[in-house]
């Protein structure tokens, strides 16, 4: 038996699986999201990474207008083409000072949701503003999450909260 033949059948086929495999998320999954994501105002990708099990997606926004307009939209369009894949969609990290004011506030917001208390979220959010001498501190809430900016010196630091906490009993 010629070896030759069995060796360039293994080569082509371990070509085809894996080129059409890279086609695939290259064509369907990245192409169409990168897509969406440039016909949006004041919202660039940084990057994508595809995995077996997941799609984490790096985005960078202009300006707070433009996190609290799209970020929600954003996450369910990659949901849809991730296709039962989790979907982690990374902001750009904060700086430290705000990354503190953050954590100061972070209690009171989940006490806040927690309690269903959600007319209280603009209130917190100008005390925050006034406290820390912020240049901005805004919120937008949803069915599914609260969206949070805030702002410092041409520093933003945007932060998602889920609207409410799942009990596991």
């Amino acid at each position: 038996m010629k070896k030759m033949p069995i060796f360039v059948s293994l080569i082509v086929s371990t070509v085809i699986l894996f080129g059409g495999w890279y086609l695939y998320q290259d064509y369907f999954v990245e192409k169409p999201i990168k897509d969406y994501v440039a016909s949006l105002e004041g919202v660039q990708i940084e990057d994508i990474v595809i995995q077996r099990e997941q799609i984490s997606v790096e985005i960078s926004f202009s300006d707070a207008g433009a996190f609290l307009i799209h970020y929600s939209n954003i996450y369910e369009k990659v949901k849809q083409y991730a296709r039962g894949k989790q979907v982690d969609l990374r902001l750009p990290a904060g700086s430290e000072d705000l990354k503190e004011i953050w954590n100061e506030g972070y209690f009171t917001l989940a006490e806040i949701l927690e309690h269903r208390q959600y007319s209280r979220i603009p209130d917190f959010m100008d005390s925050l503003k006034e406290q820390y001498g912020l240049d901005k501190a805004e919120a937008k809430l949803d069915q599914h999450y609260l969206y949070i900016v805030i702002e410092k010196n041409d520093q933003i630091s945007y932060r998602v909260m889920p609207r409410s906490v799942e009990v596991n009993t």
